[in-house]
């Protein structure tokens, strides 16, 4: 027999990973992004590029402020936090956006879909495009 909806409802969701981040002197948690938070991540980056902005550029320290938190789950960053994020080295940045990816199921191959959305977007937009 399968889920119901109330079962589907009463489902904890909350994944937290521990991530070592010694260029930091410590470590820091990981949550994964529900739904909303991903469409809304990537709907942002879709709103860049739409503005005529670079989705690529502060991309990693952008997710880095909605999963980094605490053990109890509470965001450690606020929206104000990405651009001085972005001036950290881009090891810690890489490892915490592997570690997001793979907790809100986002593969590769979606990821690669969002550059190539991005490259037909800036070639459609060009003037000799």
């Amino acid at each position: 027999m399968g889920l119901t909806k109330e079962q589907i409802f009463a489902a904890k969701f909350d994944r937290l990973k521990r991530v070592h981040v010694p260029e930091w002197g410590g470590d820091v948690w990981v949550k994964a992004l529900s739904a909303d938070e991903r469409d809304s991540f990537e709907a942002d980056n879709r709103e860049v590029r739409e503005a005529g902005g670079d989705p690529y550029r502060g991309l990693r320290a952008r997710l880095a402020v909605i999963t980094v938190c605490d053990e109890a789950g509470n965001l450690l960053f606020d929206d104000g936090d990405a651009a001085e994020l972005g001036k950290r080295l881009a090891g810690p940045l890489d490892k915490i956006a592997d570690v997001a990816m793979q907790l809100c199921g986002m593969s590769k191959r979606d990821a690669q879909q969002l550059v190539d959305e991005l490259k037909n977007a800036q070639a459609a937009a060009s003037p000799s495009g």
